[in-house]
């Protein structure tokens, strides 16, 4: 089986592994191609003494050796065709970057998306963020996360609720819909728990979407908790990542 992947920290459901202070492998380079900068760039929004973590975490290397700069992009969706015979696409906020690196001839569930064949390739979704630390995340009030969420054909919004005095949270992911503009249900985040992994907060819990019962796992990202970034995925249906998703905190309250 043929294997390409992205050089980031990978993200696995009932276990969180997030990267603090790396994971892009390396600072940008005269060869480093920027995936076509408009608007403010993300690493504009980073605390002045975080960008050089942030820059590094989000400079990725392919196995071909192009390298690309995704801190000069915008925050929100990213998309990049024509790499290594495929093309990548993905979720970018100020601290975090999450994507996947899809190829040509990929196959998917005509009702809901899911990835049915891989065209001989292994498809790995990658996770990297400046991992909130346990001294950092907020201890009181309740906060929401508005932000984005995206499959490897399906795009939506999120939002979540978290209570930090409780150390809970719960959302969903709604008005979903395919890249072709066909309609898809929401998926709910029951209430979960905020976690504490080897390198940082992040969280955990149980998924459902269309009488399908699944997970959910991701981390806080930024100095303060400004952001957070997940997967969706169902062990039932041995799907590992059907949707990342990702955004910002609102006020604390």
């Amino acid at each position: 089986m043929k294997m390409l992947k992205l050089s980031l920290v990978s993200v696995s459901l009932g276990l969180l592994v997030a990267c603090g202070g790396g994971g892009g492998g390396g600072s940008s380079s005269s060869d480093t191609k920027p995936i076509t900068p408009q608007a403010t760039k993300s690493i504009d929004l980073v605390r002045e003494d975080l960008k050089d973590k942030v820059r590094e975490l989000k400079t990725i290397k392919l196995n071909d050796g192009t390298v690309l700069d995704v801190a000069a992009h915008p925050m929100g969706i990213i998309e990049q065709n024509n790499v290594m015979g495929g093309k990548l696409r993905g979720l970018n906020g100020a601290y975090f970057l999450s994507g996947v690196w899809l190829p040509n001839g990929l196959k998917t569930d005509r009702d809901h998306g899911f990835i049915t064949d891989t065209n001989g390739y292994q498809v790995d979704a990658r996770f990297a963020a400046l991992v909130t630390k346990p001294n950092e995340i907020p201890t009181s009030g309740v906060a929401t996360y508005q932000g984005e969420s995206l499959g490897a054909v399906t795009r939506g919004k999120m939002t979540m609720n978290v209570d930090f005095a409780n150390k809970t949270l719960e959302g969903r992911i709604y008005d979903r819909q395919f890249d072709s503009g066909k309609k898809l249900t929401d998926i709910q985040l029951a209430k979960g728990n905020i976690v504490q992994g080897n390198d940082g907060m992040g969280f955990r819990g149980n998924a459902t979407y269309a009488g399908h019962q699944g997970e959910y796992a991701g981390s806080f990202a930024g100095p303060n908790a400004e952001e957070l970034s997940g997967i969706v995925g169902s062990q039932a249906l041995d799907v590992e990542v059907y949707e990342t998703f990702g955004g910002a905190r609102g006020e604390i309250k």
